[in-house]
């Protein structure tokens, strides 16, 4: 006779596992998840020593992703975007880079002279430049490296499939912020992080210390909350994601900007 078996259970969508991503892959979303909310939490690279600091971050990101890309075999991005930001910053580079005095007296005279007054002053032989502030422009050198390592990054993410990880990434980064603006002014703070007094008046302080700069993100960040509020597939993730960006219309009205 025939033998009575058991009906095979029905596997349902939400109870297949997704396959777990390689380890490299993980590596480069999460490096590039810390750097990104650490850039504007650290005082958005105001503060001098807080731009080799960022650099670095954005640096170890653009190498985790390097890595990433080795392994799963695909090219790192590149387009016209990425070539306008190289050069970009090798043009800032070539303004910082000692050249003879008579060649910048032809390109940039003015800077020429603050050189050789500045050198008669200390009794030293000028080192001339195109840029009458290389230490400021070596500082701008650093920024645009961040820069590129930043797109360099979250292009790759985006590319592998990853453009929501890339969309999270920047609201939990907006959202960190503003909730840091608020802390402060809840605690009725008169320093940003207890470190940097600001010399501007402004209704609230924030991490990114120009409040006009801080509207700026969220602004920006606001629009990526409420996106993500109302396409994401799980409805436990919206109430939080339309929060976050109501957080950010609030701190938007603060800053005046």
């Amino acid at each position: 006779g025939l033998e009575a078996t058991s009906p095979r259970p029905v596997m349902r969508p939400s109870d297949e596992r997704r396959p777990r991503r390689p380890r490299s892959e993980r590596l480069a979303h999460g490096s590039l998840a810390i750097a990104t909310a650490a850039a504007p939490l650290l005082f958005g690279g105001a503060l001098g020593w807080t731009v080799p600091v960022l650099t670095a971050m954005a640096g170890l990101t653009a190498l985790t992703t390097a890595w990433a890309g080795w392994r799963a075999g695909r090219p790192l991005p590149h387009g016209i975007l990425l070539i306008s930001l190289v050069v970009a910053a090798l043009w800032t580079t070539l303004q910082a880079i000692p050249i003879p005095c008579g060649l910048a007296e032809w390109i940039a005279p003015e800077s020429a002279e603050h050189t050789a007054r500045t050198a008669a002053l200390f009794s030293v032989e000028p080192r001339c430049t195109v840029t009458e502030d290389p230490g400021r422009t070596r500082e701008e050198i650093l920024k645009g490296l961040a820069l590129v390592s930043f797109f360099v990054s979250a292009s790759f993410v985006s590319a592998i499939g990853k453009r929501d990880t890339v969309l999270r990434t920047v609201a939990f980064a907006c959202t960190a912020t503003a909730a840091a603006a608020m802390g402060h002014m809840v605690l009725a703070a008169h320093s940003i992080w207890g470190v940097y007094t600001p010399t501007h008046g402004s209704a609230l302080l924030g991490p990114f210390v120009n409040p006009n700069h801080l509207g700026g993100l969220m602004t920006l960040g606001a629009p990526v909350c409420f996106g993500l509020a109302t396409s994401s597939r799980h409805r436990d993730h919206r109430t939080p994601w339309a929060l976050a960006g109501l957080l950010m219309l609030g701190v938007i009205a603060l800053t005046r900007s």
